[in-house]
């Protein structure tokens, strides 16, 4: 044991001096190695930044374009770290009229083939490097477009009421034009038929809404003509009415005859004030159901089958009616 500590002590600097020395020739080794090592060639990837140009003026673009592809290179260690560090990059221009043009359906895709451009990566990577055996692990740069067209759309307000005034209604929107044309790509506009405003949330309102909204583009169109709608929406009370309507007999049988008593039913309902003299008893229809006759059971409920999809707060008085049968026999 004291023999190994004798070596350590022996090999480990005692003083300032020797302290020197040994980070001295530290520092040189490390240099040495440094400059050996970096000196090796190796393979590494980067990546080559990609340049579109020419594009075509008639077509829109409607797939994501891509920035770079992976290159494998060989090169010096010094080349290599300089990349890698971002104090070198490198970059190559396609001419989209140049390349490859493939039609599926009412798309165009631009196809740009890696392997096949060689040389123009090895002048954009520069001449200290070699392109390696695998050139790229992207093997084809596709852009997709489609042709440009002009299409009229339905314009449609996008709101949200977050509270609604008691004894008020909001009515329909009133939208200013009703249609707007937009251009756009082909392959993406042939599925749609209607441009929405930006979101609106409307809070309390105590007036009818007149204002002007933006509209929101979505992906596939280029321009709008209109950029906004002027939307009106009028602000109405409502007004408590009520209608007689008579009471139908649901799959009675020919050989029965049946009688309610009564044969009436009156039907409460809110609506708006405008909405009231267009209302009529044809637009309601209420009935019992013969199979839910039974011994047991001295009265009906009665359903209110039809009613108009405005009215509000609806009631039926009687809820449940009485009735006979007998045969006609």
């Amino acid at each position: 044991m004291a023999n190994i500590q004798n070596i350590l002590k022996g090999l480990i600097p005692s003083n300032k001096k020797q302290w020197k020395i040994f980070l001295a020739c530290l520092g040189i080794s490390t240099v040495l190695w440094s400059l050996l090592r970096f000196s090796e060639e190796r393979s590494d990837t980067i990546k080559v930044q990609l340049n579109f140009v020419n594009y075509p003026k008639s077509q829109l673009l409607v797939s994501s374009v891509p920035k770079s592809i992976p290159v494998q290179i060989q090169g010096r260690g010094f080349e290599l770290i300089s990349r890698s560090l971002g104090f070198r990059s490198s970059s190559i221009d396609i001419d989209l009229s140049k390349v490859k043009k493939l039609s599926i359906n009412d798309e165009i895709h631009y196809l740009w083939l890696p392997n096949q451009h060689k040389l123009e990566i090895y002048q954009a990577i520069g001449s200290k490097l070699k392109i390696g055996d695998a050139l790229s692990k992207a093997d084809t740069v596709r852009l997709i477009f489609s042709e440009k067209v002009e299409k009229e759309l339905f314009a449609c307000f996008n709101y949200q009421v977050n509270k609604a005034r008691e004894h008020f209604i909001l009515k329909q929107p009133v939208i200013s034009p009703r249609k707007v044309i937009v251009r756009g790509a082909k392959s993406k506009l042939k599925y749609i038929d209607t441009v929405y405003t930006e979101f609106v949330e409307l809070d309390l309102l105590d007036t009818d809404l007149n204002q002007v909204y933006k509209l929101k583009r979505f992906e596939g169109i280029d321009s709008l003509f209109e950029d906004s709608v002027n939307v009106f929406m009028e602000i109405e009370a409502l007004k408590e009415s009520n209608i007689t309507i008579p009471i139908s007999i649901l799959n009675l049988p020919d050989s029965l005859e049946f009688k309610l008593f009564p044969n009436e039913v009156n039907v409460t309902f809110i609506c708006a004030e405008s909405d009231q003299k267009g209302i009529k008893n044809e637009d309601f229809h209420a009935s019992v159901r013969f199979k839910d006759i039974k011994s047991s059971f001295k009265r009906l409920n009665v359903i209110l089958n039809q009613y108009p999809n405005t009215l509000k707060n609806l009631r039926i008085e009687p809820a449940s009616v009485e009735y006979i049968i007998k045969s006609k026999d």
